[in-house]
């Protein structure tokens, strides 16, 4: 008998993989427009806001993803088109947008701890658009990069937001621009595009950084597309990494792009995504997006991709607490079912 039930606890093992994901690691819905940051206190990365179909209501929501799949946390202030930052001295995911969309020039400013939302002085820029935000290491500053008409640099102390003047700014870009933080250049990287037309034409990129004093352009090679899609620091390999909308892979190392050919890529290509960096996997991760299928119809898949510094997959759980529970137990009865077979 104990024989038995072994066999059917090996049996259980082989499928854990599939009844997990199936049952235990139900995805957020399909999502746009959504801050996304790594916390470390809640030991993921965090997915906070954004909106969709098919109400396009926005959401308050927030999402964990951990090496066991999606899981939802605690909810924080509803907020579309805006962004999120890992302060690491203080520990605290920042995140500053929009609490509606589109007319809204105030940009409200919260912080998660991993356990409860507390509120922040609003970030008044002069202008509307989106917020991108980047966390300065070095200076322990969240730098913001507002721009619609006119492109305006924030930072904030975690007390306050000032505004920064500096000689030199970037092109104003109210929506889709990429920004996260290169700690090899102690600077925050910029990849706007200056021909903004919405779903059709190319999109010509442009490269920026911005080291507490003043906005550099740098004249170095950069794909077309790279408006709306996702950038991530990638620790592990010292490089930032990019997707754009015709789902091609570059990295920055610091002074030059470089074209990467993997073995797989996101499919269908997508944009309106957000990427973050997961530490605990050395992986960068977004989820959903939107793509268009023909003039005014969009598609917004349910999928979560992770790129390794090699190449892209689709996340999949690892089933580690049910699988370590099956393999104690059917490591017990094995053995009874040995001693018992011996003793008979």
């Amino acid at each position: 008998m104990g024989f038995i039930t072994a066999r059917a606890i090996f049996a259980a093992i082989a499928f854990a993989p599939a009844l997990w994901a199936l049952g235990l690691t139900n995805p957020p819905l399909p999502n746009i427009d959504y801050a996304f940051a790594h916390c470390p206190v809640s030991g993921g990365l965090v997915m906070h806001g954004g909106w969709c179909e098919p109400d396009w209501a926005i959401r308050s929501n927030a999402w964990l993803l951990t090496m066991t799949g999606w899981e939802e946390t605690i909810a924080g202030p509803r907020m579309t088109h805006h962004s999120a930052a890992l302060d690491t001295h203080r520990n605290v995911v920042v995140v500053c947008g929009r609490t509606r969309f589109p007319n809204a020039n105030t940009n409200v400013t919260w912080e998660f701890n991993g356990v409860a939302w507390q509120q922040k002085p609003d970030l008044l820029a002069g202008n509307g658009g989106d917020v991108e935000l980047a966390y300065d290491r070095a200076r322990r500053r969240i730098v913001a990069y507002v721009a619609e008409g006119t492109s305006e640099t924030w930072e904030y102390d975690g007390t306050n937001w000032t505004k920064k003047t500096t000689a030199t700014m970037p092109p104003a870009l109210e929506d889709g621009a990429l920004m996260t933080y290169d700690p090899v250049s102690n600077a925050v990287l910029l990849v706007v595009t200056t021909n903004d037309l919405w779903f059709s034409g190319s999109y010509a990129s442009e490269t920026w950084t911005y080291d507490g004093s003043d906005w550099t352009r740098r004249a170095t090679g950069l794909p077309t597309n790279a408006w709306l899609g996702g950038l991530a620091w990638d620790e592990a390999r010292g490089n930032a990494v990019l997707l754009t909308t015709d789902s091609e892979t570059w990295t920055w190392n610091g002074a030059q792009w470089t074209r990467r050919t993997p073995a797989h890529s996101p499919a269908p290509a997508r944009g309106f995504l957000t990427m973050a960096y997961d530490p605990l996997r050395a992986v960068s991760v977004f989820f959903s997006g939107e793509y268009s299928t023909g003039g005014f119809s969009q598609v917004h898949p349910i999928d979560t991709w992770e790129w390794d510094g090699a190449d892209w997959q689709q996340f999949v759980p690892v089933p580690e607490p049910l699988t370590g529970m099956l393999l104690a137990a059917a490591g017990f009865l094995f053995t009874r079912a040995r001693t018992q077979g011996s003793t008979a």
